[in-house]
Formats: C-alpha cells, sequence, structure tokens
C-alpha cells in the first residue's frame, strides 16, 4: 500500500511540472516581431539588434547588445535571462522606428510578458493583436535624406 501511495504522489507530481512546464517557457522567451509600419508585412530575414539591461538606460546604453535575423515571418523568439526582470530595446542600421523616438524607447520585459507590448507605430493607424510575450516593432525604409546622412 505504501508503494502504491508513493506511486501516485510521484505521478501526481510529474502531472503538475508538466502541465506548468509550458507556461514557464512562455514567460522565459519573448516573441519579437518586426512589421513594416505602413503595410503590416512582416520584415523577413532582416538584421536586428536588441539590448537588453537591467534599466531602461541600461538597455539604451547598448552595452548589452546581441545582433540576430528575424525568421520568414518577421519573428525571432528570443530567450531571456532566467528571472529576467529588466528592460530591451530594438533597433536596425537600415531602418527607422516608427516611434516618435526610437533611440530613446526602451520597454518593459515584465510587461512583455505578462501582457504584450505594441511599440507605437507613428508610420500609420495599423496594428496587430498581441497577446502575453509577444513585442511588436514597427519599423519603415529609411528616406534619401536619412540614407546619405548615414554614409556621411
Amino acid at each position: 500500500m505504501f508503494t502504491v501511495r508513493k506511486i501516485i504522489t510521484t505521478l501526481a507530481a510529474c502531472a503538475l511540472c508538466l502541465s506548468t512546464a509550458p507556461l514557464a517557457a512562455q514567460q522565459s522567451v519573448v516573441m519579437l516581431q518586426v512589421l513594416d509600419g505602413f503595410t503590416g508585412v512582416a520584415i523577413a530575414r532582416h538584421p536586428v539588434s536588441i539590448s537588453l539591461g537591467a534599466t531602461p538606460a541600461e538597455a539604451k546604453a547598448r552595452k548589452n547588445a546581441q545582433n540576430t535575423y528575424t525568421n520568414e515571418r518577421g519573428i525571432l523568439m528570443l530567450p531571456l535571462p532566467q528571472g529576467a526582470a529588466g528592460w530591451i530595446q530594438v533597433w536596425t542600421g537600415d531602418m527607422h522606428g516608427c516611434e516618435p523616438h526610437p533611440e530613446a524607447a526602451s520597454y518593459s520585459l515584465a510587461k512583455i510578458a505578462a501582457t504584450g507590448v505594441q511599440a507605437p507605430n507613428i508610420c500609420s493607424h495599423m496594428s496587430v493583436r498581441i497577446s502575453p510575450g509577444h513585442f511588436v516593432v514597427y519599423m519603415r525604409e529609411l528616406t534619401a535624406a536619412e540614407r546619405a546622412a548615414l554614409h556621411h
């Protein structure tokens, strides 16, 4: 009888672990989606720079920047450090963010994990539906003047 009870307790504990595993996985990964701010089309296979920091200022300082690429749907899955409570800033070298002040914008990882976040989109009124763990950033092509300024 003791052995059967021990087996049932072990199975119940395993079932609990398995039922909470997807929740834990969702909280440790952010789905970053990069979309064209005018059309909503995914910016596929594009280089993206990501900076994480404990504070907004630290994220903006770009000390912990990572360079990566979006997939064919404009998405990249960003694994977060265990217990990550901090801030994120996203940019690309050859596009401009559709935010009022993209260089000054950083976002709370806790809020992204809890509710999802869309960066402001001043390029158009277009937006998408988000869910917890989903972070959407809108970008646009550089103007001719902005491209010229980069080369000088």
